[in-house]
């Protein structure tokens, strides 16, 4: 008999509160950003302006490639959403090898979000303090 799993989102907020740090994989690059693996059967995004710590990127394919490893930092939990949103704090010197063709960037299809915006930083009324 196969045991139902708990579904990953619902303790997103508790698993990855906002200032986790922690390592993903690179595993699609979108024209505004790119989609990491980083476990649990949880995907995050990290925004192009989250990229290159703050310098201007024309193309996420000139700083990442996909199976690339990433050092990353929790920007926003929206559990209802099922979305993480990431920025990149460091990139490991270990790296798998870099694909010979490069990786395809897939356009986004929607225009009402820009992920490419900043995050707004959260008052701090938001910022939950360790008891």
């Amino acid at each position: 008999m196969k045991q139902a799993t708990e579904d990953p989102w619902l303790r997103i907020g508790e698993t990855y509160p906002v200032g986790t740090e922690l390592s993903g994989k690179v595993v699609r690059l979108m024209d505004k950003g790119v989609v990491v693996d980083i476990g649990n059967d949880i995907e995050g995004f990290v925004p192009v302006s989250q990229l290159n710590f703050g310098q201007p990127v024309n193309s996420p394919a000139d700083i990442v490639y996909e199976t690339m490893n990433l050092d990353l930092r929790v920007l926003e939990v929206d559990p209802i959403h099922r979305r993480i949103v990431l920025a990149v704090t460091g990139i490991p010197a270990e790296q798998p090898p870099r694909p010979e063709t490069p990786s395809k960037v897939i356009p986004m299809e929607s225009d009402d979000y820009n992920l490419s915006d900043p995050i707004p930083t959260p008052p701090d009324s938001f910022i939950e303090e360790p008891a």
